[in-house]
Protein backbone atom coordinates (compact mmCIF):
# COMPACT_ATOMS: atom_id res chain seq x y z
CA UNK A 1 0.00 0.00 0.00
CA UNK A 2 1.32 3.16 -0.82
CA UNK A 3 1.59 6.25 1.70
CA UNK A 4 -0.73 8.38 0.78
CA UNK A 5 -3.44 5.22 0.62
CA UNK A 6 -2.15 4.31 4.11
CA UNK A 7 -2.30 7.16 5.59
CA UNK A 8 -5.91 7.45 4.38
CA UNK A 9 -6.52 4.22 5.96
CA UNK A 10 -5.36 5.34 9.58
CA UNK A 11 -7.51 8.29 9.23
CA UNK A 12 -10.32 5.81 9.76
CA UNK A 13 -9.30 5.27 13.41
CA UNK A 14 -10.98 8.84 13.88
CA UNK A 15 -14.20 8.00 16.12
CA UNK A 16 -13.09 4.84 17.72
CA UNK A 17 -12.74 4.15 21.14
CA UNK A 18 -10.11 3.72 23.48
CA UNK A 19 -8.90 3.44 27.27
CA UNK A 20 -6.07 4.12 28.55
CA UNK A 21 -4.50 2.78 31.34
CA UNK A 22 -1.26 3.87 33.53
CA UNK A 23 0.87 6.16 34.95
CA UNK A 24 -0.85 9.92 34.37
CA UNK A 25 2.11 12.66 34.85
CA UNK A 26 2.23 16.33 34.51
CA UNK A 27 5.16 17.52 33.17
CA UNK A 28 6.08 21.14 33.84
CA UNK A 29 8.37 23.19 31.83
CA UNK A 30 9.68 26.49 33.47
CA UNK A 31 11.99 29.05 30.66
CA UNK A 32 13.66 31.93 31.11
CA UNK A 33 18.04 33.09 30.72
CA UNK A 34 20.45 32.62 32.44
CA UNK A 35 23.53 35.33 33.01
CA UNK A 36 24.84 34.76 36.06
CA UNK A 37 26.30 32.47 39.03
CA UNK A 38 24.61 32.45 41.94
CA UNK A 39 26.60 33.63 45.02
CA UNK A 40 25.39 30.87 47.42
CA UNK A 41 26.70 27.93 45.07
CA UNK A 42 28.62 27.65 42.13
CA UNK A 43 25.44 27.37 39.60
CA UNK A 44 23.80 29.06 37.32
CA UNK A 45 20.77 31.45 38.15
CA UNK A 46 17.48 30.99 36.17
CA UNK A 47 15.83 34.26 35.02
CA UNK A 48 12.46 32.86 34.83
CA UNK A 49 9.73 34.38 31.98
CA UNK A 50 6.46 34.34 33.74
CA UNK A 51 4.48 34.18 30.60
CA UNK A 52 6.58 30.65 29.48
CA UNK A 53 5.88 28.12 32.11
CA UNK A 54 3.88 25.81 30.87
CA UNK A 55 1.86 22.53 31.71
CA UNK A 56 1.41 19.03 29.64
CA UNK A 57 0.07 15.65 30.21
CA UNK A 58 2.73 13.28 30.33
CA UNK A 59 3.52 9.57 30.33
CA UNK A 60 -0.21 7.87 30.17
CA UNK A 61 -1.83 11.20 30.02
CA UNK A 62 0.23 12.02 26.78
CA UNK A 63 -0.54 8.71 25.40
CA UNK A 64 -4.08 9.84 25.96
CA UNK A 65 -3.83 13.15 24.46
CA UNK A 66 -1.82 11.60 21.28
CA UNK A 67 -4.62 9.59 20.65
CA UNK A 68 -7.14 12.05 20.94
CA UNK A 69 -4.94 14.20 18.75
CA UNK A 70 -5.34 11.18 16.06
CA UNK A 71 -9.57 12.09 15.98
CA UNK A 72 -10.12 9.23 18.85
CA UNK A 73 -12.38 8.84 21.60
CA UNK A 74 -10.16 8.18 24.98
CA UNK A 75 -11.22 7.67 28.49
CA UNK A 76 -7.95 7.66 31.03
CA UNK A 77 -7.41 5.40 33.99
CA UNK A 78 -5.00 5.74 36.19
CA UNK A 79 -4.33 7.40 40.12
CA UNK A 80 -3.34 10.83 40.98
CA UNK A 81 -2.66 12.34 44.33
CA UNK A 82 -4.93 15.44 46.17
CA UNK A 83 -3.22 18.01 45.02
CA UNK A 84 -2.67 21.18 42.42
CA UNK A 85 -0.91 18.87 39.75
CA UNK A 86 -4.28 16.59 39.87
CA UNK A 87 -6.74 19.50 39.18
CA UNK A 88 -3.84 20.57 36.71
CA UNK A 89 -3.65 17.43 35.10
CA UNK A 90 -7.43 16.97 34.85
CA UNK A 91 -7.90 19.76 33.89
CA UNK A 92 -5.62 19.62 30.44
CA UNK A 93 -7.46 16.24 29.52
CA UNK A 94 -10.91 17.80 29.42
CA UNK A 95 -9.65 20.39 27.76
CA UNK A 96 -8.27 17.83 25.00
CA UNK A 97 -11.63 16.13 25.19
CA UNK A 98 -10.82 13.39 27.46
CA UNK A 99 -12.89 12.40 30.11
CA UNK A 100 -11.70 11.92 33.49
CA UNK A 101 -14.09 9.59 35.41
CA UNK A 102 -11.70 6.70 35.32
CA UNK A 103 -8.91 8.78 37.47
CA UNK A 104 -9.03 8.14 41.14
CA UNK A 105 -7.37 9.99 44.05
CA UNK A 106 -4.54 8.72 46.19
CA UNK A 107 -4.28 10.62 49.34
CA UNK A 108 -0.85 8.77 50.16
CA UNK A 109 1.19 9.62 47.09
CA UNK A 110 1.69 13.06 45.22
CA UNK A 111 0.65 13.32 41.68
CA UNK A 112 3.80 11.91 39.60
CA UNK A 113 5.32 15.78 38.26
CA UNK A 114 8.29 16.30 36.20
CA UNK A 115 9.35 19.86 36.16
CA UNK A 116 11.75 20.46 33.39
CA UNK A 117 14.42 24.05 34.02
CA UNK A 118 15.06 25.39 30.22
CA UNK A 119 17.33 28.06 29.54
CA UNK A 120 18.35 29.12 26.23
CA UNK A 121 16.17 26.34 24.76
CA UNK A 122 18.40 24.10 26.56
CA UNK A 123 17.35 21.81 29.41
CA UNK A 124 19.23 22.46 32.68
CA UNK A 125 17.88 20.16 35.40
CA UNK A 126 14.75 18.03 36.09
CA UNK A 127 13.03 17.58 38.92
CA UNK A 128 10.61 14.88 39.59
CA UNK A 129 7.63 14.36 42.45
CA UNK A 130 6.59 11.40 42.42
CA UNK A 131 6.42 7.64 44.45
CA UNK A 132 6.86 4.28 43.49
CA UNK A 133 4.88 2.47 46.25
CA UNK A 134 2.72 -0.14 45.81
CA UNK A 135 -0.93 0.91 45.26
CA UNK A 136 -2.94 0.20 48.09
CA UNK A 137 -5.17 -3.19 47.60
CA UNK A 138 -8.35 -0.66 47.50
CA UNK A 139 -7.21 1.01 44.77
CA UNK A 140 -6.34 -1.58 42.61
CA UNK A 141 -9.52 -3.07 43.06
CA UNK A 142 -11.31 -0.33 42.43
CA UNK A 143 -9.44 0.55 39.80
CA UNK A 144 -9.86 -2.38 38.08
CA UNK A 145 -13.58 -2.84 38.32
CA UNK A 146 -14.01 0.62 36.83
CA UNK A 147 -11.44 -0.57 34.23
CA UNK A 148 -13.43 -3.63 33.55
CA UNK A 149 -16.61 -2.26 33.45
CA UNK A 150 -15.75 0.16 30.52
CA UNK A 151 -14.16 -2.90 28.64
CA UNK A 152 -17.88 -4.14 28.15
CA UNK A 153 -18.97 -1.17 26.26
CA UNK A 154 -17.39 -0.58 22.33
CA UNK A 155 -14.03 -0.05 22.80
CA UNK A 156 -11.63 -0.81 20.21
CA UNK A 157 -7.93 -1.05 22.04
CA UNK A 158 -6.83 -1.18 25.81
CA UNK A 159 -3.45 0.76 25.38
CA UNK A 160 -1.38 0.65 28.45
CA UNK A 161 1.63 2.61 29.23
CA UNK A 162 3.71 1.97 32.16
CA UNK A 163 6.51 3.95 33.93
CA UNK A 164 7.04 1.89 36.64
CA UNK A 165 4.90 4.05 39.10
CA UNK A 166 2.58 1.33 40.18
CA UNK A 167 -0.38 1.33 38.44
CA UNK A 168 0.29 -1.22 35.97
CA UNK A 169 1.92 -3.75 38.46
CA UNK A 170 -0.72 -3.07 40.55
CA UNK A 171 -3.82 -3.28 37.87
CA UNK A 172 -2.58 -5.85 35.38
CA UNK A 173 -2.17 -9.65 35.35
CA UNK A 174 -2.14 -12.10 32.44
CA UNK A 175 -6.21 -13.47 33.50
CA UNK A 176 -6.53 -9.67 32.99
CA UNK A 177 -4.90 -9.26 29.78
CA UNK A 178 -6.81 -12.44 28.48
CA UNK A 179 -10.05 -11.27 29.49
CA UNK A 180 -10.56 -7.76 27.80
CA UNK A 181 -8.89 -9.69 24.71
CA UNK A 182 -12.27 -12.21 24.97
CA UNK A 183 -14.24 -9.32 24.69
CA UNK A 184 -12.84 -8.65 20.88
CA UNK A 185 -10.71 -5.55 22.44
CA UNK A 186 -7.08 -5.38 21.23
CA UNK A 187 -4.06 -4.54 24.12
CA UNK A 188 -1.16 -2.49 23.01
CA UNK A 189 1.10 -1.26 25.75
CA UNK A 190 4.46 0.59 25.91
CA UNK A 191 6.02 -1.49 29.10
CA UNK A 192 9.19 -1.47 30.99
CA UNK A 193 11.17 -4.39 31.45
CA UNK A 194 10.64 -5.21 34.87
CA UNK A 195 6.07 -5.61 34.46
CA UNK A 196 6.19 -6.89 30.90
CA UNK A 197 5.62 -10.51 32.96
CA UNK A 198 2.08 -8.63 34.06
CA UNK A 199 1.55 -8.03 30.16
CA UNK A 200 1.61 -11.80 28.81
CA UNK A 201 -0.72 -12.50 25.86
CA UNK A 202 -0.93 -8.78 24.59
CA UNK A 203 -1.21 -8.13 21.09
CA UNK A 204 1.18 -5.32 20.83
CA UNK A 205 4.20 -4.33 23.12
CA UNK A 206 6.41 -1.36 22.47
CA UNK A 207 9.76 -0.83 23.79
CA UNK A 208 13.49 1.15 23.24
CA UNK A 209 16.79 -0.77 22.50
CA UNK A 210 17.52 0.26 26.13
CA UNK A 211 14.90 -1.30 27.49
CA UNK A 212 14.92 -4.47 24.97
CA UNK A 213 18.08 -4.90 26.65
CA UNK A 214 17.26 -4.97 30.77
CA UNK A 215 14.23 -7.40 29.59
CA UNK A 216 16.56 -10.14 28.11
CA UNK A 217 19.54 -10.02 30.38
CA UNK A 218 20.13 -13.20 30.23
CA UNK A 219 22.79 -16.67 28.68
CA UNK A 220 21.61 -17.01 24.79
CA UNK A 221 20.67 -13.48 23.77
CA UNK A 222 23.55 -13.86 21.07
CA UNK A 223 22.28 -11.03 19.12
CA UNK A 224 19.43 -7.91 19.31
CA UNK A 225 17.36 -9.78 16.41
CA UNK A 226 17.49 -13.00 18.35
CA UNK A 227 16.77 -11.96 21.66
CA UNK A 228 13.50 -9.51 20.82
CA UNK A 229 12.26 -12.66 18.70
CA UNK A 230 12.68 -14.50 21.85
CA UNK A 231 11.38 -12.25 24.07
CA UNK A 232 8.02 -12.31 21.82
CA UNK A 233 7.55 -15.82 21.74
CA UNK A 234 7.64 -16.45 25.65
CA UNK A 235 5.42 -13.80 26.32
CA UNK A 236 3.02 -14.40 23.88
CA UNK A 237 3.02 -11.60 22.17
CA UNK A 238 1.33 -11.02 18.62
CA UNK A 239 3.59 -8.02 17.97
CA UNK A 240 7.05 -6.16 19.43
CA UNK A 241 8.42 -3.21 17.97
CA UNK A 242 11.91 -2.19 19.82
CA UNK A 243 12.66 1.90 18.56
CA UNK A 244 16.37 2.33 17.63
CA UNK A 245 16.46 5.81 17.62
CA UNK A 246 18.92 7.00 15.05
CA UNK A 247 19.34 3.35 14.28
CA UNK A 248 15.54 3.09 13.09
CA UNK A 249 12.80 0.82 14.39
CA UNK A 250 12.42 -2.94 14.47
CA UNK A 251 9.29 -4.90 14.04
CA UNK A 252 8.79 -8.82 15.39
CA UNK A 253 5.88 -10.76 14.78
CA UNK A 254 5.13 -14.59 13.82
CA UNK A 255 5.09 -13.61 9.92
CA UNK A 256 6.82 -11.50 9.34
CA UNK A 257 9.36 -12.27 11.91
CA UNK A 258 11.16 -9.18 11.42
CA UNK A 259 11.13 -5.93 9.63
CA UNK A 260 14.15 -3.19 10.06
CA UNK A 261 12.99 0.40 9.28
CA UNK A 262 15.35 3.43 9.12
CA UNK A 263 14.63 5.92 10.84
CA UNK A 264 12.76 9.04 9.54
CA UNK A 265 15.71 11.62 8.48
CA UNK A 266 14.45 14.58 10.42
CA UNK A 267 16.78 16.94 13.00
CA UNK A 268 16.23 15.44 16.13
CA UNK A 269 14.93 18.74 18.83
CA UNK A 270 13.75 16.69 21.68
CA UNK A 271 13.00 12.73 21.99
CA UNK A 272 10.78 13.74 25.16
CA UNK A 273 7.26 11.30 24.86
CA UNK A 274 8.86 9.72 21.90
CA UNK A 275 7.74 6.57 22.82
CA UNK A 276 4.05 7.35 23.68
CA UNK A 277 3.63 8.35 20.05
CA UNK A 278 5.06 5.27 18.24
CA UNK A 279 3.03 3.32 20.72
CA UNK A 280 -0.19 5.55 20.02
CA UNK A 281 0.28 5.61 15.81
CA UNK A 282 0.95 1.77 15.93
CA UNK A 283 -2.43 1.34 17.95
CA UNK A 284 -4.21 3.71 15.54
CA UNK A 285 -2.84 1.93 12.66
CA UNK A 286 -4.18 -1.46 13.80
CA UNK A 287 -7.53 -0.32 14.61
CA UNK A 288 -7.76 1.27 11.32
CA UNK A 289 -7.01 -2.27 10.32
CA UNK A 290 -3.61 -2.17 8.67
CA UNK A 291 -1.18 -5.02 8.77
CA UNK A 292 1.65 -4.92 11.51
CA UNK A 293 4.26 -3.70 9.04
CA UNK A 294 2.04 -0.92 8.16
CA UNK A 295 1.58 -0.22 11.45
CA UNK A 296 5.04 -0.01 12.38
CA UNK A 297 5.64 2.40 9.39
CA UNK A 298 3.07 4.62 10.62
CA UNK A 299 4.73 4.35 13.93
CA UNK A 300 8.34 4.93 12.77
CA UNK A 301 6.70 8.27 10.71
CA UNK A 302 5.00 9.54 14.12
CA UNK A 303 8.19 9.11 16.01
CA UNK A 304 9.87 11.37 13.03
CA UNK A 305 7.23 13.66 13.58
CA UNK A 306 7.30 14.10 17.06
CA UNK A 307 10.79 14.54 17.75
CA UNK A 308 11.22 17.68 15.40
CA UNK A 309 9.40 19.42 18.80
CA UNK A 310 10.14 21.06 22.00
CA UNK A 311 8.95 19.14 25.12
CA UNK A 312 5.86 16.29 25.97
CA UNK A 313 4.00 16.70 22.34
CA UNK A 314 1.50 14.77 20.41
CA UNK A 315 1.13 15.01 16.25
CA UNK A 316 -1.52 15.06 13.58
CA UNK A 317 -2.34 13.27 10.72
CA UNK A 318 -0.91 16.10 8.33
CA UNK A 319 2.16 15.78 10.22
CA UNK A 320 2.55 12.44 10.22
CA UNK A 321 1.90 13.08 6.43
CA UNK A 322 4.58 15.33 6.16
CA UNK A 323 6.96 12.77 7.87
CA UNK A 324 6.03 10.05 5.48
CA UNK A 325 7.55 12.00 2.49
CA UNK A 326 11.20 12.02 4.54
CA UNK A 327 11.01 8.04 5.16
CA UNK A 328 13.60 5.61 3.90
CA UNK A 329 14.06 1.82 3.07
CA UNK A 330 12.71 -1.25 4.03
CA UNK A 331 14.96 -4.00 4.85
CA UNK A 332 13.53 -7.31 6.04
Amino acid sequence: MDRSALLDRLATAAGRTVVVLGDLMLDEYIYGMVSRISPEAPVPVLEADPDRRTYTPGGAANVAVNLRTLGLDVQAFGIVGCDREAELLKGRLQAAGIPVDGILYDPDRPTTSKTRIVAHNQQVVRVDHESRKPLPEDLRTALWERLRDRIRDTVGALVISDYRKGVVAGVMTPERVRYVRERGVMVTANCKPAHLAHLRGANLITMNEHELAEAVDEPGATAPSDAAGSLRRSLDIDTLIVTGGASGLCLYAADPERVHLDAVPVEVYDTVGAGDTVVTAATAALMAGLTVVDAARVANWAGGAVVRKSGTASVTLDEIRAAAQLDGAVHE
